[in-house]
């Protein structure tokens, strides 16, 4: 087996868990995904794989040599990649090794934001990392400020989050809290107006653009928000819908949120 194949074997087993550690390495696959990697400064790029097809077209996009001189690049055919990664359907013939990011602490963050008017979002356990890119997406869509999710039941920081973002993991911070609670309180005493999705509750969200500073809390698709989060809210707030369905996706109910705020600002 060669070097490239026996690194990806031990790649494709780390790409199954949640990464917080900054020195964990993973694979990003797709265009958008790893082209955000390479542009952004603060990722570790370890090593590309690529077809000549698609480096002609990312070299339309990007000067690789002149921004990532030193990353090792692997020029192979398609059937080398499939073989490589049997497991990238939608790869593009891309794929890329890197460092997680360093993440922000929540105390850093805050004091970025003091003057200005802020969305952050808060995620109660949400462990679909697809659920993760996909809220990543339309953060950077409708520019919230960051996405916090506790430690402990959550998806974080992986390949497949970086895939479905499709960028939006190089530009909108995600934060790791041990505990969503104390991190509300946190954001209570930066002025942040804390309001939670709850689709059993009376009130819409119409009135959310009228808070300078919000933290929106989602919880997973299966409970919702934990007890504890729930009573931390200051708002519950629910997305009005037919009674022929009786709820939303998370990543819908996200974006219809952000769109609700964003649009009225």
């Amino acid at each position: 087996m060669s070097d490239s194949k026996k690194t990806m074997v031990r790649l494709s087993c780390k790409n199954k868990t949640q990464s917080q550690n900054p020195s964990a390495e993973y694979v990003i696959y797709g265009k958008h995904a790893v082209t955000a990697a390479l542009l952004n400064t603060k990722r570790g790029c370890k090593e590309l794989w690529i077809t000549q097809n698609v480096m002609s077209d990312l070299q339309n996009t990007i000067q690789l040599s002149r921004i990532r001189p030193n990353l090792r690049t692997n020029l192979v055919s398609t059937r080398e990649f499939a073989q490589i990664f049997p497991n990238s359907e939608g790869s593009r013939c891309i794929a890329l090794r890197v460092t997680s990011l360093a993440q922000p602490k929540l105390s850093d963050l805050l004091d970025t934001l003091q003057n200005k008017r802020s969305t952050i979002i808060l995620l109660d356990q949400v462990n679909d990392p697809q659920n993760l890119g996909a809220v990543l997406r339309t953060a950077l869509a409708f520019e919230s400020d960051a996405i916090i999710v506790p430690k402990d039941n959550s998806a974080n920081d992986s390949g497949t989050v970086a895939k479905v973002a499709s960028g939006a993991l190089e530009l909108v911070p995600l934060v790791t809290v041990s505990n969503l609670s104390n991190a509300i309180i946190q954001l209570k005493e930066h002025g942040f107006w804390i309001i939670g999705l709850d689709a059993h509750c009376n009130a819409d969200i119409t009135t959310l653009h009228q808070f300078e500073k919000v933290g929106l809390v989602f919880g997973n698709e299966g409970e919702g928000m934990r007890r504890l989060t729930r009573d931390n809210c200051d708002i519950l707030s629910k997305i009005k819908i037919s009674s022929k369905m009786e709820s939303l996706n998370l990543s819908t109910s996200v974006a219809i949120a952000l769109y609700e705020r964003y649009s009225k600002q």
